[in-house]
This record gives structure tokens, C-alpha cells and sequence, in this order.
């Protein structure tokens, strides 16, 4: 036992590099078959930080890029929302659409992210889908204007139509994850995006939220380039995407509080 003592107390001195776990799974993000490698690397990297309470996030909810996994944002965390009284269809998931973002939030119990870009959007189509009991996803369609102009809702059907403006090519779409039980953390939710897509870089936003922008590479000629980003606030995972430039989704993301 004193042997055990004095080695959890060498180990409690220690103190890693600011991102060091975050450097070391992004170095070691070749393919997935290499996760054995990722989770090892991991695992001794939470010994020497003196806990476990991350460990599940970083094995299990990871971003990735056709298999490679991007650098590691917050972790996802259990979150209690309010049960859908929607109607079930036939994968027994309980759907159901709110009028404004604010009466989303109010469904559901719990505060989100928000962007004063999205305000006086009157075209926003908010659609929530969940098992009550292990997830919710939640679809905002459109949640940023932009300047794109002469926005229609197609007749019978839940999108729309547009105008690229001079900033936006198309509005920005947002989804929003979110984890309601123990099972479905300890599971995890990963996601990949798997074709024409290439990561670009991580970015921390001004409120100091760690996001990865991937690009989709297909979306050629004089429109502009189509990005997602994704990032993780108080447990609750965020991506939204686009047709802008780069610099203009840094702008979104720093203006999502």
C-alpha cells in the first residue's frame, strides 16, 4: 500500500503541456484501426492527470473525417431535458416541431447556445427527434439568414428556396446532439463524415469553445465553399454548415453565447 501511495503521489505531480491530449490524439489519427493505440495513449494520459471522468469522451464521442479522427473538443455530458409529446413514427422516435428557437428551449427545459445572427428569422423550421430515453436531435432549418435574399418555403414541403446574397451562398443550417442518459454516454455518439469532406482546422471562438471546421470539397465553381463546424458547449455537441468563406463561420461560431 505505501508503494501504491507514493506512486499516485509522483503521479499527481506531474503536469502535462496545455492541449497535450488533444495533440497526441490528433498525432495519432491515421485510421480507425489504430483507436487500440488512441485508447491506450488515452488512458495513460487520464492516470497521469489523476482522474477518469474524461475518459468515456474521448474514447467514444470523437469526430471524424472519412475514419481519422480530429482533435478533441469538450466532452458530452448526460443532460436532463423534458420528455417529447410529440408523435411517433415508425422507428418508435417521438418527433416534434416548434414555431420559434425559444420555444424549443422552453420545451425542452434547458438553455442553448444562441446567436443574435439568428435573430428576427422568421423562416427557422425546428424539428426535434428523440427515443426519450437516450438522445435528442434537434434540426434548425434555416437558423441564420445571412444576406441571402428572397427566401421561400416550398409549397408542401419543409425546406426552402433562396437567393445567394453577397456574404452567404446559402443560410446556416444547425443541428444540435444532445445525450439524456448513462447508457447512451457510456456508449457514445460519434460522428463521421465520410466523402467529400476534409478537415480544415480547430478553432477556439472567442467564448473559448474548441469547434473543427471540415470543409466540403465538392461544392465547386463561383459559389462559395461549403463548411461545417462542430463544437461541444456545457455537454451539448452544435454543428452548423454552410455556404460561406471561412472567415465568415469563425464570425457565427464567436457569435454563439
Amino acid at each position: 500500500m505505501e508503494v501504491k501511495k507514493q506512486i499516485d503521489q509522483e503521479l499527481s505531480d506531474i503536469i502535462l503541456p496545455e492541449h497535450f491530449v488533444n495533440n497526441v490524439l490528433y498525432a495519432a489519427r491515421n485510421k480507425r484501426r489504430k483507436r487500440g493505440l488512441q485508447a491506450a495513449v488515452i488512458i495513460l494520459c487520464v492516470m497521469l492527470t489523476g482522474g477518469t471522468a474524461g475518459a468515456g469522451y474521448f474514447l467514444y464521442n470523437n469526430i471524424y473525417v472519412n475514419k481519422e479522427v480530429l482533435p478533441a473538443l469538450e466532452p458530452m455530458e448526460k443532460k436532463a431535458v423534458n420528455n417529447c409529446s410529440g408523435s411517433m413514427d415508425d422507428k418508435g422516435h417521438y418527433l416534434e416541431e416548434y414555431t420559434s428557437y425559444q420555444e424549443l428551449c422552453s420545451e425542452l427545459g434547458i438553455r442553448l447556445l444562441s446567436s443574435k445572427l439568428a435573430e428576427n428569422n422568421p423562416y427557422m423550421l425546428i424539428r426535434r427527434e428523440t427515443d426519450n430515453l437516450n438522445w435528442n436531435t434537434i434540426y434548425v432549418n434555416p437558423y441564420i439568414l445571412g444576406d441571402v435574399k428572397s427566401v421561400n418555403r416550398e409549397f408542401g414541403k419543409e425546406r426552402y428556396t433562396w437567393e445567394e446574397g453577397s456574404e452567404f451562398s446559402s443560410p446556416i443550417d444547425m443541428e444540435i446532439n444532445i445525450i439524456v442518459s448513462e447508457s447512451q454516454l457510456k456508449h457514445g455518439w460519434d460522428k463521421d463524415f465520410l466523402g467529400t469532406y476534409e478537415f480544415v482546422e480547430a478553432y477556439t471562438t472567442i467564448q473559448g469553445y474548441q469547434a473543427n471546421i471540415i470543409k466540403d470539397v465538392s461544392v465547386t465553381g463561383t459559389s462559395r465553399p461549403k463548411y461545417c463546424a462542430v463544437l461541444v458547449a456545457d455537454g451539448i455537441r452544435y454543428l452548423l454548415k454552410g455556404q460561406v468563406e471561412l472567415e465568415t463561420m469563425k464570425e457565427i461560431l464567436d457569435s454563439l453565447e
